[in-house]
């Protein structure tokens, strides 16, 4: 129900995903998001880090990394960024590897080297990086870098799980949905889903609610399909936002309403959630709920297409 899209939480829990469309105007995905759970501390000045850094300091190698990473405090330098990662993964610092291995993947400020990111993956999880374990299962999930091998897969996404990484949870959750790489299986699914939820993985209510709108391991329930689209939603989720808007736009589990569905829609597309764009744009072109402006809807159009709807490729060109 959706695809990993990006770096997963490392050394300071980044989460960076997508979503795909299990129905036209139902989605069940994860949005792009950006999570910083541990940075630098406001204290510590950055002449200090690279002070510290420099005397031998790994952690603060990896802190001074993703400075210039995002530009905190300093002028955006990948470059920069890959010298104090490597300081940090050499120094003993598993999140230094994971991230290290992100601008290897992605090719920031090094060459793209996929062999070289998955080794550095590779050294991040057995660090106790978990998270990383997650970026990993995906690798295999893809076929990106190794070979693709969803048991392979499904075993990084228990090892993250275990350790207690909501993304694992709910990637793990997606291959039973699935039946990706182990024996589908809608009740262990729904279990997955539910631990992620619960850990605040927001992503894990918004598949939990796609399961009850549509049945999938029990009765359909939309009551409870609202339920768990609207804590995804709550919790910034852009696929669950999405999703409630359908809800309120059709009535299902909900009185039909059109001017709420189109909140919705709108705080689904400013996540970047590009059925919400497109479902806003709908709205827009039609008059339901707001006023009608055909020139604007486009615009929603083209900016869905631009998030990679075919829909609204089609609608634009």
């Amino acid at each position: 129900m959706f695809k990993f899209h990006g770096r997963h939480p490392v050394a300071f829990d980044r989460q960076k995903t997508g979503s795909t469309d299990i129905l036209p105007l139902v989605v069940a995905g994860l949005l792009v998001a950006l999570a910083v759970v541990f940075a630098p501390s406001p204290a510590l000045a950055q002449n200090d880090m690279q002070t510290q850094c420099e005397g031998g300091d790994a952690v603060q190698c990896n802190a001074l990394g993703w400075s210039y990473e995002n530009g905190l405090g300093v002028d955006y330098d990948f470059t920069q960024a890959a010298r104090y990662y490597r300081l940090a993964c050499e120094g003993g610092v598993a999140e230094g590897c994971g991230n290290l291995g992100f601008l290897y993947d992605g090719g920031f400020g090094v060459e793209q080297d996929m062999v070289r990111a998955v080794s550095l993956y590779r050294q991040a999880c057995d660090g106790g990086a978990y998270s990383v374990c997650t970026d990993l299962g995906w690798l295999h999930v893809e076929g990106a870098g190794v070979a693709q091998d969803g048991a392979q897969a499904a075993a990084y996404f228990q090892r993250s799980c275990g350790a207690g990484d909501g993304m694992g949870c709910a990637s793990l959750g997606e291959l039973y949905f699935s039946g990706f790489g182990v024996a589908q299986d809608y009740a262990q699914a729904a279990a997955f889903y539910l631990l992620a939820c619960d850990g605040s993985e927001t992503v894990g209510c918004n598949s939990l609610g796609v399961m009850a709108q549509q049945g999938y391991g029990g009765p359909q329930d939309y009551a409870l399909a609202v339920s768990y689209y609207e804590q995804g939603c709550t919790g910034g989720d852009a696929g669950g936002c999405n999703n409630l808007g359908t809800m309120y736009e059709h009535g299902r589990g909900v009185s039909q309403d059109y001017v709420t569905a189109s909140g919705f829609y709108s705080r689904a597309c400013a996540g970047e959630d590009a059925l919400g764009c497109y479902n806003l744009g709908i709205l827009l072109y039609e008059g339901r709920g707001v006023a009608q402006d055909r020139t604007e809807a486009v615009a929603y159009f083209r900016q869905s297409c631009e998030l990679g709807l075919e829909q609204g490729c089609a609608v634009v060109n």
